[in-house]
């Protein structure tokens, strides 16, 4: 039951929880569990990213011996000493268990370095060449927004960084001409602003899954959570109370002296053997996946109402009319229905002094009506379901249907069960 509570209360926080747009965070524990699956998600498409970025970073340099021969040490010395270095060991940090911690803030320093390595050779070269280099900076814009995994804030922030850098290099270092500068800012600008816009609403995708997510998961574990808690149930109710009620029998047997005692206490022990074996088969059937179909369940309906009905001189008939071919029921449906069914039988069986039972079982794809009549005294003449009328209700409640009896001449009990609503737990 704490874990039922547990995920009541998962699903209705779920259900409350408000995401702040403009920061893209949610409260509380809530952002810090979206964090673990966001980092569980990226970590691999990251160290592929890192790999990708590095090995692209260490191949451009072919250029540098074309296009600038002149600064080829140092352009070298840049890309070869300084930034593809801090790239894998960036790389290798990630197979540490600290890195989970300071990922955002590790993959931002070097996307930060790859991006100065860019503007430092941008001064290195100081020719008019040199000012084609704003395509290499672009590129690693690109990359922080794409393969970097950085979150918006992060990537913004890196990105917004590294052109900030380059204003400060390119006005009060190399002295670029103001064509050159407008030229670079408007792309730079423009990457930006782009790649904001589209790394925003990945991430404010990304969390609005995550909470459907949850909130999908915590349905079905409460489903899965009802389902075994009635299954228990019913194995206490019954075949806990079969088992105790023969274990008392057979005390009841040993100590007595009459044949006619005896006999009748061995009969009667047979009887509840029969109706836990009853009970053992409908729960497998209720596991078996692969049996649990509409059709099945009428066929399991005919032999267990003609074998509980009939040795007792009762004449029984069951029709059933299935229009359905899709959406078979779960283990929760049939275990309850059943119970509803075999209660309503065994009521027929002490006290309605029947002489017919006839059922009729209608599916379609609005609803499901279970009807079970006899032919017997009815409940006016005296007879009382007592308990076994509120469980019948009880369960028909939990799978979202309504039953009704009636007593006129014999008893008439009335299952309905809408089939918008027959999976509530």
């Amino acid at each position: 039951m704490v874990c039922s509570k547990g995920i009541y209360h998962l699903e209705n926080s779920v259900n409350n929880i408000t995401l702040d747009r403009l920061r893209l965070r949610f409260p509380g524990e809530f952002e810090e569990a979206f964090r673990e699956d966001y980092f569980r998600k990226s970590l691999s498409q990251l160290r592929l990213g890192l790999v990708l970025g590095t090995a692209l970073y260490a191949l451009f340099g072919i250029l540098d011996v074309w296009i600038f021969p002149d600064m080829r040490t140092k352009t070298w010395f840049v890309r070869y000493v300084l930034v593809c270095p801090v790239c894998l060991l960036t790389l290798l940090f990630t197979f540490s268990r600290h890195f989970k911690k300071h990922m955002q803030i590790s993959v931002l320093a070097a996307v930060l370095v790859g991006g100065a390595g860019i503007i430092a050779m941008m001064v290195i070269v100081r020719s008019p060449i040199n000012y084609f280099h704003y395509a290499g900076m672009l590129l690693v814009i690109m990359y922080s927004y794409t393969f970097s995994k950085l979150r918006f804030i992060y990537t913004a922030l890196a990105s917004w960084m590294l052109v900030g850098l380059y204003e400060v290099a390119a006005l009060w270092i190399m002295n670029a001409p103001l064509p050159a500068i407008l030229n670079d800012n408007f792309f730079y600008i423009s990457a930006n602003l782009i790649g904001m816009f589209s790394c925003y609403h990945r991430e404010l995708y990304m969390r609005k899954d995550f909470l459907q997510t949850m909130m999908i998961k915590g349905l079905e574990e409460r489903k899965y959570l009802g389902e075994k808690e009635k299954i228990f149930r019913d194995l206490h109710d019954g075949i806990g109370g079969i088992t105790t009620n023969i274990s008392l029998l057979a005390e009841v047997g040993q100590k007595a002296t009459s044949p006619e005692d005896i006999k009748k206490t061995l009969g009667t022990i047979a009887e509840l053997s029969r109706e836990g074996l009853v009970e053992i088969r409908n729960i497998m059937h209720s596991f078996d996946a692969t049996r649990k179909t509409w059709q099945t369940m009428a066929a399991e309906l005919r032999r267990q109402g003609s074998a509980m009905i009939e040795p007792h001189g009762i004449s029984f008939d069951i029709r059933t009319s299935i229009d359905l071919d899709h959406d078979q029921p779960d283990s929760f449906l049939w275990l309850n229905l059943f119970r509803i069914y075999k209660e309503a039988l065994t009521n027929v069986m002490k006290h309605a002094k029947a002489r017919a039972v006839n059922v009729d079982l209608n599916i379609t794809g609005k609803r499901l009506v279970l009807s079970i009549c006899d032919d017997g005294v009815g409940i006016s003449n005296g007879r009382s379901l007592g308990r076994g009328l509120a469980n019948m209700k009880t369960r028909a409640q939990e799978i979202g249907g309504k039953l009704n009896i009636t007593s006129e001449k014999g008893t008439t009990v009335y299952l309905e069960l809408p089939r918008a609503l027959q999976y509530s737990v």
